[in-house]
């Protein structure tokens, strides 16, 4: 049963079930289709006795089962995966966006060429599937023609490293950013507003945005500079994706209303 308005609840237990079909007389199994069932305790409105002093201070609680199914798995985070392009897009990036982060964490503060390597081969194989993604699904997010031309002068500017082995260290920094995209990303899926998670992401989205990525953009041009390939046509990938994502970056900001809170509309 839905919740009724000025009804007051609150979570006891939850279980793994499977759901008895009873007009085939078995029961489903659960390798083929997962059921979380909800116990929740809810407060009825006081009934007619009670207002008037009378009956059992228990006789306006009831307990009701909530049935809940998800076709991604038994799974429940309190939104549908199954309808919602911009939570599906969200969940599939929170397993490979920190992960990312972390790796270019290492990278770029060891400067060991294989894991940069690794970070610039993993950053192109993303970027190359969710620019595919995206232009199946535009609305799973904001902007589809923003984020896809941030995802082609990426991989413009990631080729870059590794086509010159002296810049990898500095091209796998850009993975960086993707700590930032974590936390957007986290706090969008789930819709987390706490105080101080409030004030973690506004920190550092303040940090990469507006100090890290200007810094780096700054690098680049001097590694650019410095490899003789600044205004030449084997340097223009990395100029391109240097200027372009100073463009996506300025953008991002104007736009970070609706970068930070977007919700989509819900696939029909």
């Amino acid at each position: 049963r839905p919740p009724v308005e000025g009804e007051e609840e609150d979570w006891t237990t939850t279980r793994r079930h499977t759901r008895r079909d009873t007009s085939a007389g078995h029961c489903e199994n659960l390798a083929t289709r997962s059921v979380l069932c909800d116990v929740r305790r809810r407060r009825r409105p006081a009934p007619r006795e009670r207002r008037e002093g009378k009956g059992n201070e228990n006789e306006n609680y009831c307990f009701c089962i909530l049935w809940r199914e998800d076709r991604m798995g038994i799974m429940d985070f309190g939104f549908d995966l199954r309808t919602d392009l911009v939570k599906q897009h969200d969940f599939m990036n929170m397993f490979i966006l920190p992960l990312i982060g972390l790796m270019s964490v290492f990278s770029t503060l060891t400067g060991n060429p294989t894991s940069c390597l690794v970070v610039i081969r993993t950053l192109i194989t993303y970027m190359a599937c969710d620019a595919i993604y995206i232009a199946l699904r535009p609305g799973s997010v904001p902007s589809a023609k923003l984020v896809l031309f941030h995802h082609f002068v990426s991989v413009c500017g990631l080729s870059h490293g590794l086509r010159f082995a002296p810049a990898i260290r500095e091209v796998a920094a850009y993975g960086l950013i993707e700590i930032h995209t974590s936390f957007m990303t986290y706090r969008r899926l789930t819709g987390l507003r706490s105080p101080s998670f409030e004030a973690v992401f506004h920190i550092v989205t303040v940090l990469v945005r507006l100090v890290f990525i200007p810094g780096l953009a700054l690098v680049s041009i001097r590694n650019l500079y410095g490899l003789g390939v600044l205004f030449k046509p084997s340097g223009m990938p990395g100029l391109s994706a240097v200027l372009g994502l100073s463009i996506f970056n300025i953008q991002f900001l104007l736009k970070r209303k609706a970068m930070f809170n977007y919700s989509g509309k819900k696939q029909q």
